[in-house]
């Protein structure tokens, strides 16, 4: 996994929790949620990189981010 900060972002939540999002080789992206407690937990979900185009277009308000490939 990826160590250096240009491949991961790394979004505190709360003390305890942090959204890390990072980018793989394979352009392919990793939403983990991190929770450091007594007992640590990840929650991980693995997206190819056409579907964070969505994602993005889709969080700014760009058209084409929730229903398809218009205005990419």
């Amino acid at each position: 996994m990826p160590r250096n900060s240009d491949e991961m972002l790394q979004i505190p939540l709360s003390e305890n929790e942090s959204l890390d999002i990072i980018r793989l080789e394979d352009m392919t992206i990793l939403f983990v949620i991190s929770e450091r407690r007594g007992v640590q937990r990840r929650t991980v979900a693995k997206v190819n990189v056409s579907d964070v185009v969505k994602i993005a277009k889709f969080l700014v308000g760009i058209p084409g981010g929730k229903d398809g490939p218009e205005g990419s």
